[in-house]
């Protein structure tokens, strides 16, 4: 192999491995990006109940509604705000999420 062949061989070379780093690290981001998403809708979907719940006085204000009726009208978006937190988890992730929630008595 002459010095002009070895030199293309090696530029096509780490052109692929450049590229192969580059594939795998956007997949990286896009993951993370996709995770820090699903988690804060998680926390926001949750965070709004508890708010709703801590009014317990029907005089206190406008937004009073008893416990059951809550999580009635908001259980499709709290349980889809939990499988798509699910979704975006390792399986080692989410099969630990499913134990502790299997514990809490949440799922």
């Amino acid at each position: 192999m002459d010095a002009a062949t070895a030199g293309i061989v090696g530029s096509v070379s780490g052109a692929i491995i450049g590229a192969l780093i580059a594939w795998f690290a956007a997949i990286f981001v896009l993951r993370k990006q996709e995770l820090y998403k699903h988690s804060a809708n998680f926390i926001r979907e949750f965070i709004e109940v508890q708010r709703l719940l801590k009014i317990i006085h029907p005089n206190h204000s406008s937004e009073y509604r008893s416990t059951y009726s809550l999580l009635e009208e908001n259980y499709t978006r709290l349980f889809s705000a939990v499988l798509l937190y699910k979704q975006s988890l390792s399986k080692s992730m989410s099969k630990k999420l499913e134990k502790k929630m299997v514990q809490d008595m949440l799922f």
